[in-house]
């Protein structure tokens, strides 16, 4: 996989924005998926979540990553400063 990598960004291939837009893929899904869990009904149109199960889902794809890679959540676009917590 490195080599693919390597031989791509030697032919100029943004390699940083492909690898960026992997990880917001997976995190999205990762999202995705813990929404779909916690609605009872698994329907898009109006699931009704327990923001108590869902805040802590939500935390832990927000803290630092093993390694000091970022968190998921802010690899899927989320500020590094929340608010809300």
């Amino acid at each position: 996989m490195a080599k693919a990598f390597t031989d791509a960004k030697a032919k100029g291939v943004d390699v940083e924005q492909a690898r960026s837009d992997w990880n917001k893929s997976l995190r999205a899904d990762e999202l995705s998926s813990a929404v779909e869990v916690l609605s009872p009904d698994k329907y898009i149109g109006n699931p009704e979540i327990d923001p108590s199960k869902l805040t802590p889902k939500l935390q832990k794809m927000y803290e630092s990553q093993p390694g000091g890679k970022t968190a998921k959540l802010v690899q899927l676009g989320a500020t590094t400063t929340p608010s809300i917590w």
